[in-house]
């Protein structure tokens, strides 16, 4: 009762109207604009090419929400092996479709020069994997034959095949129907290439390939002289994600490597970009345990190599979670204002740890609009402590090999 008296109160708050607003009038300003363009939907006739040689996919998306992309690429490529799949994205993301097997060509170059080359290349489709205007009018002005995408706050008028999306993004976990299906992201754009023929039902998890053998020369010389085998077990902490407010309190963190070290007496890795090292290295100061700082040594290639090489990552809802989940790493995450329905590691041996007991669980906001950060804070070490417990007992960590040929179903343990 007092859950859903405070939940009444964040719907009538102030900062929620604002944000229900703002969302409405995107819509209206982007439906307005798509009247413009009715008269060139309604004498074009929309139709996927019989022959398809040349596929474009355009995106903006940060590391994680990449990562769940893979399937429905993996799809792509089964539904036409013999078509040239081009990528056009961000060069932060480039070694993760480097480690795509289904991508043939990577553009990190997406300036309207290189639109206008593009355009020569007569692709045959084009998708769109985002949710801004900006990314739709760059899938459209490649000139395919057939484009796509969702047409998120009427955002994609401009497709061929504007579709519609499930209303399910940037919506607080607590403002769904107990009836209202909610599907991962996966699944999400999965469904969205049923157009072209693609049965979402065949999508398999994704699934990251490092073939660069230099990275894993360096990465196994630098395990090696951090004193971890890394042919043996080790524990990876991800603590970091670009919003504070996903994070848990860094004295956690070093409470965590505490007992993990007095506890289970594994190896320990700390693991963060080059913004991160500085709060990495408060973290592994303040824990009387040995932890092995690797935050900001190590590329993105690298970085996913160790978390093939780790036995167990224990994180917070950033995109690694995802990475971790696509080599085969079970994954121990985080959950706070995040949806874990949405966002979990896909599949693999995976845990969730999230509360429902706080007011403005899952807001899915980036700034917190509570005096202090409930719903990370109320998660407890020892709680993460038994859950990485929990692995051991079941020999997931000890056997570590077993990973990557038997997957199990991410469980999501609601914690009230």
């Amino acid at each position: 009762m007092i859950l859903e008296k405070n939940i009444n109160s964040i719907k009538n708050s102030r900062v929620y109207v604002y944000l229900k607003v703002r969302r409405f009038l995107t819509s209206m300003l982007y439906l307005t604009l798509s009247l413009f363009w009715l008269p060139v939907r309604i004498f074009r006739r929309n139709r996927v090419p019989e022959k398809v040689e040349r596929i474009a996919i355009l995106t903006k998306l940060k590391i994680g929400e990449t990562v769940v992309t893979a399937p429905a690429i993996s799809l792509l490529r089964r539904k036409f092996p013999n078509a040239r799949i081009d990528v056009l994205c961000p060069p932060v993301v480039r070694p993760l479709f480097e480690c795509f097997p289904e991508v043939d060509n990577i553009l990190t170059d997406v300036s309207r020069s290189t639109l206008r080359s593009l355009r020569a290349m007569n692709y045959d489709i084009a998708i769109n994997f985002g949710f801004r205007f900006r990314e739709t009018l760059k899938t459209k002005l490649l000139g395919a034959k057939c484009t796509l995408g969702y047409n998120y706050l009427h955002r994609g008028f401009l497709l061929d095949y504007a579709l519609k999306m499930p209303m399910q993004a940037g919506r607080p976990m607590w403002d769904f129907e107990e009836d209202e299906q909610v599907i991962h992201q996966s699944m999400l754009w999965a469904q969205m290439l049923a157009v072209l023929g693609v049965d979402p039902a065949e999508m398999q998890p994704p699934d990251l390939r490092v073939t660069n053998v230099d990275v894993w020369r360096k990465v196994d010389d630098l395990l090696d002289a951090s004193g971890i085998d890394p042919s043996k077990s080790f524990i990876a902490f991800h603590p970091f994600q670009s919003n504070i407010n996903y994070e848990w309190e860094l004295s956690r963190w070093s409470a965590l490597a505490e007992e993990c070290s007095w506890r289970l007496g594994m190896p320990l890795l700390l693991l963060g970009g080059a913004c991160d090292a500085a709060r990495a290295k408060t973290i592994a100061e303040n824990a009387e345990a040995d932890v092995m700082n690797l935050a900001g040594k190590l590329s993105l290639l690298e970085t996913i190599a160790v978390l093939y090489r780790a036995s167990l990552l224990v994180t917070v809802d950033n995109g690694f979670a995802q990475v971790a989940d696509a080599v085969g790493t079970p994954v121990i995450t985080l959950f706070g204002p995040g949806s874990p329905w949405i966002w979990r590691p896909y599949r693999g041996v995976n845990t969730v740890i999230h509360r429902t007991d706080v007011p403005c669980y899952g807001c899915r906001q980036d700034r917190c609009h509570q005096s202090t950060h409930i719903c990370m804070d109320a998660i407890t070490v020892q709680e993460v402590v038994v859950s990485i417990e929990r692995y051991l007992a079941n020999d997931v960590v000890a056997l570590a090999g077993a990973r990557r040929t038997k997957r199990k179903t991410t469980s999501i343990h609601t914690l009230s």
